[in-house]
C-alpha cells in the first residue's frame, strides 16, 4: 500500500513513515489497487522488455529460414532451368553446342541434376522408339534424335536405343516381305519373313497369328494338288509337283519331318507316281527306247529323293538291256570290221554302268585285235 502524498509505502499501522500521513480502510483498499496496478505495470513493464527481446529474435530467424528457402528455391529453378533448356535442344535439335555447354559446365558434376536428366532422357528415348515403332516417325528421324543425345551428352549410352531402331527397321521390312510373299502363294517365303519379326515390333503378335494361317492355308493347297494329282493314274507331271511339293514343305522346317498327314500323302503320291513311272518303262522297252526308259527311271529316283526300291529295280534291269544290246551290238560289228562303231556302242553303254566288267572287257579285246591286225600288217 502506498501513501497519496509521497508515494511511499505504507506500514501495517496505516501510517506513512516519510510524512506521517494517516490512511483509513476505505484509501486502504483503493491503495492496495494503486499498489497492485503498479506493480503489474511495472512487472508488465520488465516481461514486455524480455517478450520484445524474444519476438525481434524470432522475427529474425524467421527471415533468415526464409532467405535461405528461397536461395534454395532459386538454385533449383536454376539447375531444372537447365535441365529443361537441355533436353528442349535436344528434342528440337537446335543449339546443340549450347545444350552441350549446359550440361558441361552446369550439370555434369552435380549428381542429382545428372540423374534427373539422364532419366528424363530414358523416357524420351523410349518415346522416340514407341513412334517409330507405331510408324508416327521415320526411320532418319529416330536416328537423327538418338544422334542429337549423343552429340550433347557424350557418356549417356545410346547403344540400345540404335540397335532397337535396326531391329525394328529390319522387322518392319520383313512383316511388309511377308504379306507380299503371300499374295503371290509363296507360303514358304511368307512364313519366314513373318518369323523374322522382333518381339518388340507392334507386329509381333500379328506376325505369329500371320504364320500360324500361312501354315493352315499351305498344308491345304498341298493336300488340294495331291488329291487332285491322285485323282487321274496318267497325269505323272501333277504327280511330280505333287510330290516335289510335299517335299520341299517337309524339308523347309515349316513343319515337323515327321508330320503324319503329309508324310502318308508323300507315301501315296510316290507309290502311284513309280507305278506311272513303270508303266512308261515298259512302253519304252517294247519300242527299245532303252535310254529314255533310263531317264524316266533317273528322273523319277532324283524326285524322290534317291530311294525307291521299285525304280531303283526297274532302273537296274533297264541298264542290264543296255549291257546287253551294247555288247551285242559290238561283236557284230567287230565280226563285220567295224571297230569303229563297236567301240563307240561300248563307251556309251559304260556311261550308264561305270566300272562294268564285261564292257571293259571287250573294250580290252578289241584293242587287243587292232594291235594284233596292225602288227601283221
Amino acid at each position: 500500500m502506498l501513501c497519496p502524498k509521497c508515494n511511499s509505502v505504507i506500514g501495517p499501522n496505516g501510517i506513512c513513515p516519510n510524512c506521517g500521513t494517516y490512511i483509513n480502510n476505505a484509501n486502504n483498499r483503493e491503495n492496495k489497487y494503486l499498489i497492485s496496478s503498479k506493480e503489474n505495470m511495472e512487472r508488465k513493464a520488465s516481461e514486455g522488455r524480455s517478450v520484445g527481446l524474444g519476438s525481434k529474435f524470432i522475427v529474425h530467424a524467421s527471415v533468415l529460414v526464409g532467405i535461405s528457402l528461397i536461395v534454395s528455391i532459386i538454385i533449383a529453378l536454376s539447375f531444372t532451368s537447365y535441365v529443361d533448356k537441355t533436353l528442349h535442344a535436344i528434342e528440337e535439335r537446335k543449339s546443340l553446342s549450347k545444350a552441350k555447354e549446359y550440361y558441361e559446365n552446369r550439370i555434369r558434376n552435380n549428381k542429382t541434376e545428372k540423374e534427373a536428366l539422364f532419366e528424363q532422357l530414358d523416357d524420351y528415348l523410349d518415346g522416340v522408339i514407341d513412334m517409330y515403332n507405331k510408324n508416327l516417325m521415320d526411320n532418319q528421324e529416330a536416328k537423327e534424335k538418338i544422334a542429337a543425345v549423343s552429340i550433347v551428352i557424350e557418356d549417356y549410352d545410346t547403344v540400345k536405343y540404335n540397335t532397337d531402331i535396326e531391329n525394328l527397321k529390319s522387322s518392319k521390312a520383313a512383316y511388309e516381305d511377308g504379306y507380299t510373299s503371300s499374295a503371290k502363294g509363296e507360303h514358304i517365303k511368307a512364313i519366314r519373313s513373318f518369323g523374322q519379326v522382333s518381339e518388340i515390333d507392334m507386329n509381333y503378335e500379328n506376325a505369329q497369328s500371320r504364320i500360324d494361317y500361312e501354315k493352315l492355308k499351305y498344308k491345304g493347297e498341298i493336300k488340294d494338288n495331291a488329291d487332285a494329282a491322285l485323282e487321274d493314274n496318267t497325269m505323272i507331271d501333277k504327280k511330280t509337283e505333287a510330290i516335289r511339293e510335299i517335299s520341299e514343305a517337309l524339308n523347309s522346317g515349316i513343319y515337323d519331318k515327321n508330320d503324319e498327314e503329309l508324310n502318308k500323302l508323300y507315301d501315296r503320291l510316290v507309290e502311284a507316281y513309280t507305278d506311272v513311272i513303270r508303266s512308261e518303262v515298259d512302253k519304252d522297252k517294247t519300242n527299245e527306247q532303252y535310254e529314255e526308259a533310263y531317264n524316266r527311271t533317273k528322273e523319277g529316283l532324283e524326285i524322290v529323293g534317291g530311294s525307291n526300291d521299285k525304280l531303283q529295280e526297274c532302273q537296274d534291269k533297264i541298264v542290264e538291256e543296255i549291257v546287253r544290246r551294247a555288247l551285242t551290238y559290238a561283236e557284230k560289228e567287230k565280226i563285220n570290221g567295224n571297230y569303229t562303231d563297236a567301240n563307240v556302242k561300248l563307251v556309251e553303254a559304260l556311261e550308264y554302268s561305270p566300272n562294268n566288267a564285261q564292257i571293259i572287257a571287250a573294250l580290252k579285246t578289241m584293242v587287243s585285235d587292232l594291235a594284233g591286225m596292225a602288227g601283221k600288217s
